[in-house]
C-alpha cells in the first residue's frame, strides 16, 4: 500500500471513473431526450457505449500484453487527449449534437 506508483494509478483511474460514470453516464439520458432522441435511441447508444467500454479495454489489455505496457498505453492515452483538444477547440460541432427544436 505505500508503493507511489499504486497510488498514481488509482488516482488516474478515480478521474476516468468519476468523469465517465459519475458525470458523463448519469446526465446521458436526460441530455439526450432533451434533444428529442427517443428513449429507445438514448438507451441504444448508452449500450453501444457501454459495450465498446468493454471491448476497448480487452483490446487494452491484449495490447499491453503483446507489445509492453509502455508503448501502447502512453499512445492511446495522447491520442485521445489530443482528439477531445481537436474537438473542443475546432469551434464546430459533431452532428449528432447539432439537434434543432422545433418552433412550434
Amino acid at each position: 500500500m505505500y508503493v507511489p506508483q499504486f497510488w498514481l494509478l488509482m488516482a488516474t483511474f478515480f478521474v476516468c471513473g468519476y468523469t465517465s460514470n459519475g458525470m458523463v453516464l448519469t446526465h446521458f439520458m436526460p441530455h439526450a431526450l432533451e434533444h428529442n432522441f427517443s428513449e429507445l435511441q438514448a438507451s441504444t447508444a448508452l449500450g453501444v457505449m457501454g459495450a465498446m467500454n468493454v471491448v476497448g479495454t480487452i483490446s487494452s489489455g491484449w495490447l499491453c500484453d503483446r507489445f509492453g505496457r509502455r508503448g501502447p498505453l502512453p499512445s492511446s492515452t495522447s491520442s485521445g487527449a489530443s482528439r477531445s483538444c481537436s474537438c473542443s477547440t475546432s469551434g464546430t460541432r459533431p452532428p449528432s449534437t447539432c439537434g434543432r427544436r422545433s418552433s412550434a
